[in-house]
C-alpha cells in the first residue's frame, strides 16, 4: 500500500498551479479522490463550466460529493496532467485499504507553492493533530467476527438492523462489513451498502468513507445493474463527535442538578447558586414532552418515506436527495434539533466571563448571566423551542458547533426506535 501512496505523492509533486495559490486542509485530497471517482465511473471531467458536471448528470447521488472549486487552483496543463495520471492507474488493483492509506498519508503533508508548482511537504504532527490513524485489516476482521457475525449468521439475517461505525475514519470497517455481507452472507451489493452507517468528527474522513463504499460498490455490482443509479446514502453518515449528544429519554428528565458543574475557570459560587435554584424548580415542575413526541413521530414518518424510495433511476435518487433536505429543513426537525442541542449545551454552559470568551466572545456576559437556563426555563423551551432569547440561541449554536454534537435519534432516525 505504501508503494501506491508514494507513487501518487511523487506524481502530485510539481503539478502546475496558478500564482499565489493556497490549499486548505484536505482540499487536495478531495480533488484527487474526485478524479478517482471520474475514472471509476469512466467519465472524463469537463474542462468547460462545471468541472464534474458529466458525473453529476449521470450519478445524482454524487452531487454534493463532487462539488469543488479546487480545479480553479490548477492551470489547464496541471489539470490535464492529473487527469491523465489518474486515468492511467489500474484501479482494478486498488482496494479500499489502498485508498484509505493514501488519504491518511496525504493528511500528513502540507501544501505549498513555489514558482507556480505544487509542493508537498511532510509534517509529522499533522496526522496526530487531526487524530487520523490507520486501522490494520487484522483488527477490522477481528471486530467483524465479534460484532457482525453473531447477528448476520442468524436465520433472520439483519432484518431492521444496521451496521454503524461511530468513528469510521476512512471507512475500513464499513468496507470490511460490505465485503463480509456480500461474500459470506450472500447479500447483494445494493442491500449491503444500504445497511452501513458511519460518523466521524473529521468531515474529510466521512467523505472518504462514502468514496470507499461507492468505489467498492462499483467494482462489485453485476452487469445487470450497470444502468441503475448509485444509491443515495448521505443520510447514512453524520459529521460530529459521537460521544456528545442526548436522547429523548434524557430530555424528558429536564435539567438534572448533578449536571450543573463548574468546569475550568467557571465561577464556583455562581454554579452553587444555579444548582440550588435548579433543585427547587425540579420539585414542582416536569417537562411536557408532547410537542417533542409529535415532532419525532412526524420526522420518523418522513424518513420512512425516504427509505421507501426505490432508488433505481437517477430521478429516484434526485427525489431521495430532495426529500432528505426537505426533512431536515422542516419546522419539526429544526425544533427537535434546537431542543436536543440546548439540552446538551447545558453541560458546557459558561458560568463566568472568562469561560464565555472561549465559547462566544461576542456575547455580553451580563446578558448570558441573566438568561441562565435552569429546569424551569428548559420546561418552557420544551413547549416552544423557538421562543428562547437570541443570546441563548446564539450560545447554544456556538457550543454545539464547538463540540460537534451528534444526537443519534436525529442523525439516524431510521435506525433508532422512535
Amino acid at each position: 500500500m505504501s508503494n501506491k501512496s508514494d507513487f501518487v505523492l511523487q506524481s502530485l509533486q510539481g503539478v502546475s498551479i496558478k500564482k499565489d495559490v493556497a490549499f486548505r486542509r484536505n482540499e487536495l485530497s478531495f480533488f484527487l479522490f474526485q478524479l478517482f471517482f471520474s475514472a471509476l465511473l469512466k467519465i472524463r471531467p469537463s474542462f468547460e463550466g462545471d468541472f464534474f458536471k458529466p458525473i453529476i448528470a449521470k450519478e445524482p447521488a454524487l452531487t454534493r460529493m463532487m462539488a469543488t472549486k479546487t480545479d480553479k487552483k490548477f492551470t489547464k496543463s496541471g489539470i490535464e496532467r492529473l487527469i491523465s495520471f489518474v486515468w492511467e492507474i489500474n484501479l482494478s488493483d486498488w482496494t479500499p485499504y489502498d485508498f484509505s492509506y493514501l488519504h491518511e498519508t496525504l493528511v500528513g503533508y502540507r501544501t505549498e507553492s513555489q514558482d507556480e508548482k505544487l509542493l508537498l511537504i511532510r509534517d509529522r504532527f499533522l496526522r496526530k493533530k487531526g487524530g487520523v490513524f490507520f486501522t490494520p485489516d487484522s483488527l477490522v476482521q477481528l471486530m467483524l467476527d465479534t460484532t457482525l457475525e453473531p447477528i448476520a449468521s442468524g436465520k433472520r439475517r439483519l432484518h431492521g438492523a444496521s451496521i454503524l461505525d461511530p468513528a469510521c475514519g476512512a471507512g475500513v470497517f464499513l468496507t470490511g462489513a460490505f465485503d463480509r455481507l456480500r461474500g459470506k452472507h450472500n447479500y447483494t451489493s445494493r442491500d449491503a451498502i444500504q445497511l452501513l452507517c458511519g460518523t466521524d468528527i473529521n468531515y474529510a474522513s466521512v467523505w472518504i468513507s462514502k468514496f470507499n463504499l461507492f468505489a467498492l460498490y462499483l467494482k462489485n455490482r453485476p452487469k445487470a445493474e450497470e444502468n441503475i443509479a448509485l444509491p443515495y446514502i448521505d443520510h447514512h453518515f453524520a459529521v460530529g463527535n459521537s460521544l456528545i449528544g442526548t436522547t429523548a429519554q434524557q430530555i424528558s428528565g429536564g435539567v438534572r442538578t448533578e449536571n450543573i458543574k463548574a468546569i475550568g475557570r467557571d465561577n464556583k459560587k455562581i454554579t452553587a447558586e444555579l444548582r440550588k435554584k435548579n433543585r427547587s424548580e425540579r420539585e414542582i415542575l416536569s417537562v411536557d414532552i408532547t410537542r417533542m413526541t409529535n415532532n419525532r413521530l412526524f420526522v420518523s414518518r418522513l424518513f420512512s418515506a425516504l427509505n421507501a424510495i426505490p432508488q433505481q433511476t437517477t430521478t429516484d435518487v434526485q427525489n431521495a436527495l430532495r426529500l432528505h433536505y426537505s426533512i431536515v429543513s422542516t419546522r419539526q426537525y429544526q425544533e427537535l434539533l434546537w431542543l436536543y442541542n440546548l439540552h446538551t449545551a447545558l453541560f458546557f454552559w459558561p458560568k463566568s466571563a472568562d469561560t464565555l470568551k472561549e465559547d462566544a466572545p461576542d456575547l455580553d456576559w451580563h446578558s448570558v448571566k441573566s438568561n441562565f437556563v435552569t429546569h424551569e426555563l428548559f420546561c418552557q423551551y420544551a413547549k416552544k423551542p423557538f421562543k428562547m432569547p437570541e443570546v441563548v440561541a446564539k450560545l447554544v449554536h456556538n457550543i454545539s458547533k464547538k463540540y460537534a454534537f451528534i444526537h443519534w435519534e436525529l442523525a439516524f432516525p431510521r435506525n433508532i426506535a422512535m
